[in-house]
């Protein structure tokens, strides 16, 4: 989703949703600043998903699980928890997240 207070997705966010009947799924969009991407694959509770923020972007990325590796990398940043999701602000660049659903 754009936040419409940023416009040309300056910034946007990332929220997945990983249904039990959805083994993957990808989306790109080519926005004004470049190429969006988010790229999932589940296989039983385990979850890989890969992402893609253009220059001069900014996304908050909202991870749906527990047990996340990848966030630890530089240009993301702990955001908050809420509702079984954690948070992050996520800087221009490519990033790979694994976890596990709820």
């Amino acid at each position: 989703m754009p936040n419409l207070s940023a416009p040309a997705f300056r910034e946007f966010e990332l929220r997945p949703t990983v249904p039990d009947e959805v083994g993957s799924y990808e989306f790109k969009y080519n926005s004004p600043r470049g190429m969006i991407g988010s790229r999932w694959k589940a296989s039983g509770n385990n979850v890989e998903w890969t992402i893609v923020v253009p220059p001069n972007s900014t996304a908050t990325v909202s991870v749906p699980g527990t047990n996340i590796q990848g966030a630890d990398v530089p240009g993301v940043e702990f955001v908050g928890k809420e509702k079984g999701r954690v948070n992050y602000s996520v800087m221009s660049g490519n990033y790979s997240f694994s976890f596990m659903k709820p």
